[in-house]
């Protein structure tokens, strides 16, 4: 099993969702930060496993993904 992010830059905002994938299939999905107003421009992953969002704004931001365990 393993996670996957998928980033899709839409007009008003940008989605962020995290796929859970087991044997080639999704088995499970969740969009994130439903609630904040981001307009999220790319997603990398790092070579040590961590997860960067850039944002298309003005003042555009880098923002580092933490989750419990970072």
């Amino acid at each position: 099993m393993c996670a996957a992010f998928l980033s899709h830059l839409r007009l008003s905002r940008g989605s962020l969702w995290r796929m859970v994938i087991e044997d080639e299939k999704i088995i499970a999905a969740e969009e994130l930060f439903t609630d904040s107003r981001l307009r999220i421009r790319k997603v990398v992953q790092s070579p040590a496993g961590k997860l960067y969002l850039l944002t298309d704004e003005i003042n555009g931001k880098v923002i580092r993904i933490m989750n419990s365990t970072n």
